[in-house]
């Protein structure tokens, strides 16, 4: 059994890749649409159909930066410019999507947060633009990494590391493109 990661990310853009982009995903969040198939990283990234069993995971670990598709996909658009988005993930965040997410979409910069359920170990943010997308790695297992797993999970970071909050968690300053996504009201 993998521990899952939860992502958050806020994508900010022109409204026609938005809309693009929102179209390859299925909402499937709190029993809503679980009989349907996720294939969001498939659309965005598709995996050869002539994989055997062992070559898939190897494949998907490469190209989607995980070993499974999205689960628990929550979507919602708080503007024609801002797309909101959580999901889990097996073992790790995927890296290589926000990647293609990057390439495919030129206009969308994006920012959020991340966390393993096993809080404080594997936790950070996740920060992208110019077709380039990195994840600040921040789990040390400390009381503060614990915590801010927890807001993660409560899907309320958001609302919790702001300002000088979260300057005192990165122990420095908080990278431009995550104060530009995440930090601003588009209202």
């Amino acid at each position: 059994m993998p521990n899952w990661i939860k992502s958050f990310i806020k994508l900010k853009g022109e409204k026609d890749e938005l809309d693009k982009l929102q179209t390859m995903m299925i909402f499937q969040y709190g029993g809503v649409n679980h009989s349907a198939v996720q294939t969001f990283f498939n659309r965005l990234v598709p995996m050869p159909k002539t994989l055997d069993y062992v070559e898939v995971f190897k494949w998907r670990y490469e190209h989607w930066g995980t070993n499974c598709e999205a689960q628990e996909l929550w979507y919602f658009r708080s503007s024609c410019t801002m797309l909101e988005l959580s999901f889990e993930t097996a073992w790790s965040t995927p890296l290589e999507i926000f990647k293609a997410i990057q390439k495919e979409f030129p206009s969308i910069t994006l920012g959020g947060y991340y966390a393993d359920e096993n809080y404080g170990h594997n936790c950070g943010l996740i920060v992208g633009n110019s077709h380039c997308a990195e994840i600040l790695r921040l789990g040390d297992e400390s009381d503060a990494a614990v915590e801010f797993s927890e807001k993660v999970w409560d899907m309320i970071a958001d609302e919790v590391y702001v300002g000088k909050k979260l300057e005192a968690f990165l122990k420095g300053s908080v990278p431009t493109v995550f104060v530009e996504v995440c930090l601003v009201d588009e209202k």
